[in-house]
């Protein structure tokens, strides 16, 4: 690498508030070498000039985007919850579903006398189905009785689920790119843009999220059942998905980036082209899973054409799940 580049990224290992974004940058730097591309300077701080493989120069930005270790809360907190719960239950079977992580220091009785009073509620006649929400400044959750009783002396939880937070980290996703869309185009000039977003933990975001946010609702689907490689969508630009946004015409892909669990220097990736960005043909061809475009699709009855995208490439690392 160019010593500039190598300064730089020294500097950051040894700074406590630059580690998520070193990491984004030693994945993004990594990826792009699978698709021939080199850094040649340091635009600024955060940013990279690349050279591709056929000397075409654009610019990498690796973001590092926070996300908590512990999505339901710390584990002290959660497990005093789910004490709470289990006692108040006595023997019937419940779900529970966490609308928001667990705060700190959680006190569990105020919750577990308000379910001690739903279920007596519901045993009088009270109370018509079987489901409540509890919900109060800093906690909020719903539960759910399955109809089954346990032979155990205290309640057993069938399922947890949540907090569900795919759609926030997409927002706050959406926000970042135009943000940084824009500083990149108004610091550095009208130049081909690609973004690592980095994260500390698997994204595990549904595949369905990502896109209707990026290229907005698919006009058409095709899946061939068990074969990630057997999907692919059309999609038509109306500028209210992030790619199509005039903000991000310059933005050729996002490169995801999660650690790999099984090597603590690895790292498995996901990558989505942009079809719409003013430099669309010159989109680096990354190795590892990726949405690339295949064409257009016209269809005379809808009037309008589509942009066809499919995946190719493979990541066992990426979840889809929320």
């Amino acid at each position: 690498m160019p010593e500039a580049v190598r300064q730089v990224l020294a500097d950051s290992l040894v700074d406590q508030d630059r580690v998520g974004w070193v990491r984004a940058a030693l994945g993004a730097l990594q990826l792009a070498r699978t698709a021939g591309c080199e850094p040649r300077r340091v635009v600024s701080d955060d940013v990279f000039q690349m050279t591709a493989q056929d000397g075409s120069a654009f610019l990498l930005a690796p973001l590092a985007i926070d996300m908590p270790a512990h999505p339901r809360g710390e584990t002290e907190d959660v497990q005093r919850l789910y004490g709470a719960l289990d006692q108040a239950f006595g023997d019937r079977r419940y779900v529970l579903y966490l609308r928001r992580a667990v705060p700190g220091g959680l006190q569990a009785e105020p919750i577990a006398r308000a379910v001690h009073l739903w279920l007596k509620a519901i045993e009088r006649g009270e109370w018509q189905g079987q489901h409540a929400i509890y919900e109060d400044d800093a906690v909020s959750l719903e539960l759910t009785l399955t109809g089954e009783r346990s032979d155990a002396s205290r309640g057993v939880r069938s399922l947890t689920i949540g907090p569900v937070l795919a759609l926030e980290r997409l927002a706050e996703v959406d926000a970042l790119i135009v943000d940084q869309a824009t500083v990149c185009e108004e610091s550095i000039g009208a130049m081909p843009v690609v973004f690592a977003l980095s994260a500390p933990s698997p994204w595990r975001m549904p595949r369905g999220y990502v896109e209707q946010l990026l290229y907005g609702t698919a006009d058409w689907v095709s899946a061939t059942s068990g074969s990630e490689c057997g999907y692919e969508a059309g999609f038509s630009a109306n500028g209210r998905s992030l790619f199509s946004d005039p903000s991000c015409r310059h933005v050729m892909a996002l490169w995801w980036l999660m650690p790999d669990p099984a090597d603590a220097l690895g790292f498995a990736s996901m990558a989505h082209d942009n079809p719409w960005s003013a430099y669309a043909e010159l989109v680096p061809p990354v190795d590892g899973l990726r949405f690339v475009s295949h064409g257009i699709d016209e269809d005379e009855v809808r009037r309008r054409e589509s942009v066809v995208l499919r995946w190719t490439g493979s990541s066992a690392l990426w979840s889809h799940t929320p």
